[in-house]
């Protein structure tokens, strides 16, 4: 082969990312990101920046449960700078199926202050703090500390989502919510202030009856009340997973986000996904004349 054609093979393989830099079998051995780092260079990334960058970013989690389990996990351990646990709840034994960082001696000890003596224990290099409060009004919503990025995983009250997309779009935060419905593991959407819309600009979801309307008010919280959502631990953990993904994405700089204007729903019961359209309406009551 002629120089000149090897070159410019060369040159395609490599824009392209099919040739990466190789690692040197020390960093392989030795570097305790170096996994990671191969996959980074899939994407064409320099893997050493996008470490850094990781580590100079912050994170709250609303939310220590399963979802929130494994999601600060990935995160502690892809080596993000901090962490700020928000949760006001204690471990119980029924949370012990999907919670992995929990054991049955910590029963009763509050959740935020024992993700904090693990993750530490993973990865002494990312700073680990904690917020134990319950968000129960918008006002509330104040009291989180502005971060890269927030992950939204807890589940109450019925209007916590609702709340935290319009604080974050009045505040300028991103944030990434994610959840799962009976047997559906979801993720999305992704708020970027200026690049998406936010989770009201397609909603069909209505408002609850207000509480100064006593009969229904009490009626549907008499329901709810009395209803439990089916939480199955590989559900938690395909959510989590995919949150997470997303997550390391946008706070590395690398790769394309899954679940930018859009809901992302994935069913265990077999190989089937399907999504909410949430692109920018500029017509959005919440984000549609704000920014």
């Amino acid at each position: 082969m002629l120089k000149e054609n090897f070159n410019r093979a060369f040159d395609f393989l490599f824009s392209n990312h099919f040739l990466v830099l190789a690692e040197t079998s020390e960093n392989i051995f030795n570097n305790r990101y170096s996994r990671s780092h191969l996959h980074y260079q899939s994407y064409g990334m320099n893997p050493n920046s996008v470490q850094h960058t990781l580590s100079q970013k912050v994170v709250v989690i609303l939310g220590c449960g399963g979802i929130g389990n494994h999601v600060s996990a990935i995160l502690a351990t892809s080596g993000v700078g901090k962490l700020i646990f928000v949760d006001n709840d204690v471990i119980e034994m029924r949370d012990l199926t999907r919670q992995i960082l929990f054991t049955e001696e910590d029963s009763g000890l509050p959740k935020t202050t024992v993700l904090r003596r693990e993750l530490s224990r993973r990865n002494s290099q990312s700073e680990v703090s904690e917020l134990q409060i319950s968000i129960t009004t918008k006002e509330d919503i104040k009291k989180l500390p502005k971060a890269d990025l927030w992950i939204i995983s807890a589940d109450t009250p019925d209007q916590l989502v609702p709340w935290i997309n319009e604080w974050c779009v009045q505040n300028k935060q991103a944030y990434i919510n994610s959840g799962y419905v009976n047997d559906i593991a979801v993720f999305g959407p992704f708020y970027i202030l200026g690049q998406t819309g936010c989770y009201v600009c397609s909603s069909s979801i209505g408002n609850l009856p207000p509480k100064s309307d006593h009969l229904i008010y009490n009626a549907c919280a008499a329901i709810n009340n009395n209803f439990k959502i089916a939480t199955f631990p590989p559900v938690n953990a395909l959510a989590a997973a995919m949150c997470a993904n997303d997550a390391l994405k946008f706070l590395g700089g690398y790769g394309d986000l899954l679940s930018t204007n859009r809901r992302v729903g994935i069913w265990i019961s077999k190989l089937f996904t399907e999504e909410r359209s949430l692109k920018k309406n500029p017509h959005c009551k919440v984000c549609g004349t704000k920014q």
